[in-house]
């Protein structure tokens, strides 16, 4: 099973560590979020992979649509269009 979201042409999901984390996700109000099944969903297949790791004092951040928190170590699978700037920073909140 796979959950993602999808906002703008861009698809997040976790993979998440043997133990559990909470995850915070603070979009932007001009983005349209959807949650898809990437499995049965082949929409977005063309969008390039990024695997990050985000340790648990920083914020994953996807330029211009949002950034996400985590409690604890996570990896962030990330499908999105060449140029899209994403980076870790450190926690803001």
């Amino acid at each position: 099973n796979c959950i993602a979201a999808c906002a703008n042409s861009l698809i997040f999901t976790p993979v998440l560590p043997d133990k559990s984390s909470n995850i915070s996700i603070y979009v932007s109000n001009n983005v349209d979020v959807d949650r898809v099944n990437y499995s049965s969903n082949t929409k977005y297949r063309d969008l390039e992979l990024t695997s990050i790791d985000v340790p648990s004092d920083c914020d994953l951040v996807i330029e211009g649509l949002c950034f996400i928190k985590c409690s604890n170590d996570t990896c962030f699978e990330v499908y999105m269009p060449k140029g899209v700037d994403v980076y870790i920073r450190e926690k803001l909140i």
